[in-house]
């Protein structure tokens, strides 16, 4: 069975999906535009949501019928009738402002659209900084003025929302009176004197309050447990019912476990919740002071994870219980890089199957386990009453029948655990899941503990008078580098392996020669070349690298120039066929049908092998935005060029004196290479991350090479996201951070 989901479906339609395949199930998630530039701009077209975004919105998509009487009690609900209140009070504000606005300002803000600012009104979000601005209008600020100082708070050139930008910088609604409800706007001075409007907003208004004092009650007064509360304990009173004054306001849904539901957008209401956030977190959670640094130095992800907060949280517990957490998190972190999506949550299924494995969540035989009789002489009566109480009970049942059939004494496997804020038999479940099912030690998963401790180390190669005592992390990968740098290169896998079959059959469609793609790919560079001098890339190189390049051997600069076919109408003179040019990857087919270059208005630099040039890699104006393309732009895969496959190492000579530096640009390169005289050569990946098969083409030069990404978010991922191909093909990496540069 294999189903398109959109995000728009239910959560009824998605379990139909996934379960009526006779023998698998497959879902595929549509998490981008269609690519046409005349489609309707909606939120998820300038923000694309992830896969876990869609699926989330699905499950908590409820169609399932509702009855009559469910409809009107729902209707009489004080929570179902604020959200419907919230959103006709907004609603109605504004919609008085616009029309009780001047004239005149109106104009002036319409004429926006014929100054040099028209961009803005182009924006997704114009209509709200329009209605925001006129808000700003009735409580007394000019609202130009206003935008001005906006706009003068910084550049908008990286902005996918501008409009959404400078609507965040206005914050109106912080400036305009208090509202009925924290992050909602007042109505302005000369609003509630209006004939008209003044009496209808000020019910509307009065509707809002009266009701949020109905919910906050309602939630204090009401013994059951809120459902975003989880596993904790319950927060206060008071918090409990600012946060159902919340949910009601935003109508989360009572499927979104997180305690204030979707993160909000707007200033004072993404204030309001983060508030009500770091609130909950201190009142509820101390056990995430005490694990959240370690759990950073696992993954930086863990911390814009909902989920961070039980996991710590049960982390403690297992400490409680007299679990080893931390080893379990050096077990459950070795084994691989964790997702950018609930990192957190993908730890806690990692340490789940060590504490809870399948087999345990139910009874596999409703028969008399042989041990029964032995439980009553172990436990006495009211423990005994206590742990069949627990929801856990089943899962206990299953993992002592596991374990006393390995041999397992039931006596030792029952002995109290008197831990406070512990689930006893949630406890036993995890101590005896645990005892039969042993996670093995690994002296380099000691990494992760907060305390030093000393580990014996001995390695496969290494013979056992040789063990050696070490008490410092870093030896360990030291020994470990040593040991994998005589062993040489690891043997190519079998994906590797298919990757090359692939490419020698693309030589046979192709139905030409590497030698002619290098003679194209010539016939560009020096095309490149010609047109460097008196363009804007030769000023910007000069002004870059602190020096002329022009001509130089070993990095031959070019520039594309920034007309459709220049390169096209060159090499059909020269004999080259549109098919040639498709196949080398230096123009492409447009839309209209016709041959365009693919590289327009940019700085070009070579890639090269053994002398011959395989694609090229171009920057784009230093001033251009998004809409000219990606920053660098790359040769398509091609017979000849395989991004995953080549590094950008200007000048392969170099190498062999001096020592590689990986950055992340090849302006970078250049400049590591320049700066140093050659002592360090700058090499650049082609791409987000080193693949392995670029780490083997590393190691053609040398055997310990320098990881130098920019010191920011981006450049830190991507140093993480190297080092298991570096370790892999090389075994220790020097890492450093240097300052971004653009």
């Amino acid at each position: 069975m294999h189903g398109l989901a959109t995000g728009s479906e239910s959560r009824q339609q998605l379990y139909t999906m996934v379960t009526r395949g006779r023998t698998a199930n497959h879902i595929y998630l549509a998490n981008v535009g269609d690519g046409d530039p005349h489609s309707l701009v909606d939120p998820d077209t300038v923000i694309p949501p992830s896969p876990t975004d869609l699926l989330t919105r699905i499950l908590s998509r409820d169609e399932a019928p509702v009855s009559a009487a469910s409809s009107i009690a729902q209707q009489d609900d004080p929570a179902v009738r604020l959200g419907q209140a919230v959103a006709r009070y907004s609603d109605a504000l504004l919609v008085a402002i616009e029309q009780t606005a001047e004239p005149e300002v109106i104009a002036r803000l319409d004429a926006i659209a014929e100054t040099g600012l028209s961009w803005i009104t182009f924006a997704p979000a114009w209509p709200t900084l329009r209605t925001h601005l006129l808000l700003l209008n009735a409580t007394g600020v000019d609202p130009l003025l206003a935008l001005n100082e906006a706009l003068a708070q910084g550049s908008l050139k990286d902005a996918h929302d501008a409009a959404a930008v400078l609507d965040w910088r206005l914050d109106a609604t912080r400036r305009a009176p208090a509202g009925p409800l924290p992050w909602l706007p007042g109505i302005p001075e000369g609003l509630a004197v209006d004939p008209k409007w003044g009496v209808y907003l000020s019910e509307r208004a009065s509707l809002v309050t009266s009701l949020t004092d109905e919910v906050r009650q309602q939630a204090v007064e009401v013994a059951r447990t809120p459902s975003w509360v989880g596993d904790g304990p319950r927060p206060p009173a008071s918090l409990v019912g600012e946060v159902a004054v919340w949910w009601a306001a935003m109508a989360v849904p009572d499927t979104d476990l997180r305690p204030t539901g979707e993160p909000q957008f707007a200033a004072v209401a993404a204030r309001h919740q983060h508030r009500l956030d770091k609130q909950l977190a201190t009142d509820r959670n101390p056990a995430l002071a005490e694990w959240a640094p370690l759990l950073s130095t696992i993954s930086p992800a863990i911390e814009n994870d909902p989920y961070q907060a039980s996991l710590a949280r049960q982390l403690a517990r297992l400490t409680s219980a007299g679990s080893d957490a931390v080893g379990l998190l050096a077990a459950a972190a070795a084994e691989g890089l964790l997702p950018d999506d609930h990192a957190a949550a993908a730890l806690w299924w990692r340490l789940n199957r060590h504490l809870e494995p399948a087999v345990a969540t139910t009874m596999a035989d409703s028969s008399p386990a042989p041990w029964t009789d032995d439980f009553a002489k172990v436990v006495d009566h009211n423990r005994a009453d206590q742990l069949r109480s627990s929801t856990w009970w089943p899962a206990l049942v299953t993992a002592l029948h596991h374990a006393t059939a390995r041999g397992w004494a039931l006596s030792d496997l029952l002995t109290p655990i008197t831990a406070e804020g512990v689930d006893e038999c949630q406890a036993l479940v995890w101590r005896t899941t645990m005892l039969t099912n042993p996670v093995h030690d690994d002296p380099v998963d000691r990494l992760w503990t907060s305390h030093s401790e000393e580990h014996v180390i001995a390695h496969p190669d290494v013979s056992e008078d040789a063990v050696e005592v070490v008490d410092d992390a870093w030896a360990i990968l030291h020994i470990e580098a040593m040991a994998r740098s005589h062993r040489g290169e690891p043997e190519l896998t079998q994906a590797e392996i298919d990757d090359l079959l692939s490419r020698r059959d693309a030589w046979h469609e192709a139905g030409t020669t590497p030698e002619r793609l290098a003679e194209i790919n010539e016939l560009s560079a020096r095309f490149y070349e010609a047109r460097l001098p008196g363009s804007w890339a030769h000023d910007y190189l000069l002004d870059r690298l602190h020096c002329d390049i022009t001509g130089e051997p070993g990095y031959r600069p070019g520039y594309a120039p920034a007309s459709w076919t220049s390169l096209v109408g060159h090499l059909r003179r020269q004999g080259v066929t549109d098919r040639e040019m498709i196949l080398a990857g230096v123009a492409k087919q447009a839309s209209t049908g016709n041959l365009i270059d693919r590289f327009r208005n940019r700085v070009v630099f070579p890639i090269a092998h053994d002398g011959q040039i395989l694609g090229f890699v171009a920057r784009r104006h230093p001033d251009a935005d998004e809409t000219a393309g990606p920053k660098y732009l790359n040769t398509p895969e091609t017979p000849l060029f395989h991004k995953g496959a080549q590094l950008y190492a200007h000048a392969p000579s170099r190498l062999q004196g001096g020592r590689p530096v990986l950055v992340e640009g090849p302006m970078d390169a250049i400049a590591v290479t320049l700066a140093t005289s050659g002592e360090y050569v700058g090499v650049a990946a082609l791409g987000t991350a080193l693949t392995r098969e670029q780490a083997r083409e590393l190691r053609r030069y040398t055997d310990l090479p320098i990881v130098a990404t920019d010191n920011d978010k981006a450049g830190q991922a991507a140093a993480e996201s190297n080092d298991q191909n570096l370790w892999m093909v090389f075994g220790l990496v020097t890492w450093r951070g240097v300052p971004s540069r653009g």
